[in-house]
Parts: C-alpha cells; structure tokens; sequence
C-alpha cells in the first residue's frame, strides 16, 4: 500500500512539473505577439483589456463546460474575497508594470533582470507565508537560475546596469508580483480543492475590474491620447487580439494553477524560468533570430537548475 502511495505521488509530482513547464512555454510566446502588436500599432490600453476580458471569459467557459457548477465561482466567504481581490491586483500589475517600466526609461533588458530575480522573492515568501521548507537544494537551485539569467541575458553588456532609471521601481514591483502569484495559486489550490481553477477565474474577474478602474483613471486622466486604445478593425489584429487572451494569458495561468496543485511555489517559480529558453528557440525558429553563445550556456544553466530542484522535491 505504502509503494502505491509513493508511486501515485510520484506521478502528480511528475504531472505538476510537465504542467508548470507548459505554462512556461506557453507565455514564452507573449513577447512576439507584443512585437507584432507594435507593428499593427495596436494600443497598450487594448492589448491589456484584450488579456483580461479575453482570457476572463475564455476561463468563465472552461469552467463551465468542465470544472465547476457556475454557483461555486460567486460562494465568496471572507477567505475567498480576500484571496481573489489580492490576486486580481497581482495580475494586474503583472500585466502592466513590465510595460511601464520600459516606457519611463529601463532598458527591456535590464527590466528582465530584475524581473527574472523573482524566484529569490518566491522562495522566501514561500517560507514566510505557506510554511515550506527552504532546504540547501532550494537555496542552491534559486542562486544558480538567477546566475543563469545573469549569463542569458549578457548583463556585462548592459550599459546602463547600475544607472537608476524611475522604470526600475516598475520593474520591481513586476518581480514581487510575478514572484506572488505561485504563493497565491497554491493558498487558492487549498481552499479550492474540488475546482482549483475558480479561484485563478475569481482571480482574473477581481483583475479586470482593477483594469477597468485604471482604465477609467487613465481617460479621464489622459482624454486626448488616442494612442492608448488604439485598434485597426482587421482581421489580422483581431486575431492576435484574441490570442492575447486565450494562448497569452487563460492557457498558461490555467497550467499554472493546475501544476500549483502538486508542486510547491518555490519549485514552480524556478521551473517558470524555462520561459526564456523557450523566447529564444521560438525567436529562432519562428523569427530567425540567431542564438548567442551566452544564451545557450545561460539556458543550460536554467534546465540544469530546473531538473536539480524537482529532482529532490518531495512529492505532493
């Protein structure tokens, strides 16, 4: 009985790896449909309401089709109202606080840095908040991913690495949002155990009234800029429009809140640092772009780590 138990953990330790690196590779993908985005001069304003209102309503179908009856997503005791208002507000600013910080002056590269830091942030809060344990392999596994994106990204060739810009603070708060959303899927996986993915879907409603509140904001704010919500009616915008919200925002989350079942937060957030491995091969395959030696040794640091710290999780 007990070999059962064992093999049985094994499996959805297993299932929680494959599944958490799939959300990796899936929001791989958003960086080159924000590139093409630029080149269709679609707005930021319609890019972030295409990632919430898609996504939400993509989620809201999933769970009605095969997760949950409809009345268990609005059951809102007191834990749950307070665990779907911070995680709307962490998504929202993880959908937002990259692009500010690029547009008040970090470079795109030094803003990866400082938001690929998160696994250090996870691991702590991971210990702090959900009581895991921070063993040696842990802290080991977190050191050698962040130096793996230090060598992926050529920090030496980052000039202005040590300069203050105010997009740094933007970036920042990306990091602790980023790093809190696998401390927050796995406190929603234990009040949600029947339906995990309600609460990633009351997340993403809390997120799109925290969007539509900002939205509101940021017309009255800035009423002239059209720029902001700008959209060309084709049907080549409409369809990345659409992808924003189902392959850029509800497929990844929905693995990730599924694989945040069976691994803990800080394993799943350095198994997430797969992501810029899978940016570089699908820039390679899909654009051309060619592959730097820093990046191949960067990325086989970030494997190497990845495979090293699941090998000696303990099995949920």
């Amino acid at each position: 009985m007990r070999n059962g138990d064992d093999h049985m953990n094994a499996e959805t330790h297993q299932r929680g790896v494959i599944l958490i690196a799939s959300a990796a590779a899936t929001i791989s993908l958003l960086p080159i449909m924000f590139r093409e985005a630029s080149s269709l001069e679609l707005g930021i304003g319609a890019q972030l309401a295409a990632r919430l209102l898609v996504g939400t309503a993509a989620l809201l179908l999933w769970n009605r089709s095969f997760q949950s009856p409809s009345n268990d997503a609005f059951h809102l005791d007191p834990a749950r109202r307070g665990l779907a208002a911070a995680s709307g507000l962490v998504l929202f600013l993880a959908f937002t606080t990259y692009t500010a910080s690029i547009n008040l002056g970090t470079p795109p590269v030094k803003a990866i840095l400082i938001i690929y830091t998160s696994p250090i942030i996870t691991a702590i809060l991971a210990r702090l908040v959900l009581h895991e344990r921070l063993t040696r392999r842990k802290i080991l596994a977190v050191l050698g991913a962040v130096a793996g994106v230090l060598i992926s990204v050529g920090f030496w060739n980052i000039s202005e690495l040590y300069i203050f810009q105010p997009g740094d603070l933007f970036a920042l708060a990306n990091a602790l949002a980023t790093a809190t959303i696998p401390i927050l899927g796995r406190r929603s996986a234990a009040l949600h155990q029947r339906f995990p993915l309600v609460g990633l879907e009351q997340a993403l409603l809390s997120a799109a009234l925290w969007g539509v509140l900002c939205g509101v904001l940021a017309w009255l704010a800035f009423p002239g800029d059209a720029q902001l919500w700008k959209v060309s009616w084709t049907t080549q915008s409409l369809l990345l429009l659409l992808s924003l919200g189902l392959v850029g925002t509800a497929t990844p989350y929905i693995l990730l809140y599924n694989g945040l079942k069976h691994l803990e937060a800080s394993v799943a957030s350095i198994i997430l640092l797969l992501e810029p491995i899978c940016v570089v091969l699908l820039q390679l395959l899909l654009l051309g772009e060619a592959v730097q030696w820093h990046q191949i040794l960067g990325g086989a640091v970030l494997l190497a780590c990845g495979y090293f710290v699941q090998a000696g999780a303990k099995p949920h």
